[in-house]
């Protein structure tokens, strides 16, 4: 069939997300849509080792220039661990270019009940 979609928006080449066309904005033929690069920045940062085990409870996403169609990469860091509140930083970078686009998001740990063991925040 000639138009038969990708099975995938991004396919894993080691390190690098290279995009398919279903990663295409609408608004530039050259730029990815904002929303598929941020689902795989949501993922790192979940699995982000900053800490006691957390959940993000908040993502703020600033794409300060559009996405090349190109491969990107992905790095997190802590920029604040703790027990309560951590602070975790990521960047989608186009592997031909400097690293651009911060991205910040704050994971507080879940409480815990006189067991010990995990609950969720109300």
């Amino acid at each position: 069939m000639p138009n038969e979609l990708p099975d995938a928006v991004f396919h894993r080449d080691g390190e690098r997300f290279v995009p398919t066309e279903l990663a295409r904005g609408p608004w530039d033929p050259n730029a990815q849509h904002g929303g598929p690069c941020a689902a795989l920045l949501a993922g790192l940062l979940e699995q982000h080792d900053a800490g006691p085990p957390a959940r993000v409870v908040r993502m703020t996403i600033e794409l300060l220039r559009p996405v090349p169609m190109e491969p990107i990469e992905l790095r997190a860091r802590t920029l604040r661990p703790g027990k309560k509140v951590q602070l975790v930083e990521g960047s989608v970078s186009p592997t031909s270019s400097s690293p651009t686009r911060p991205t910040t998001g704050s994971r507080p740990a879940p409480a815990s009940d006189a067991s010990g063991s995990r609950t969720s925040a109300p």
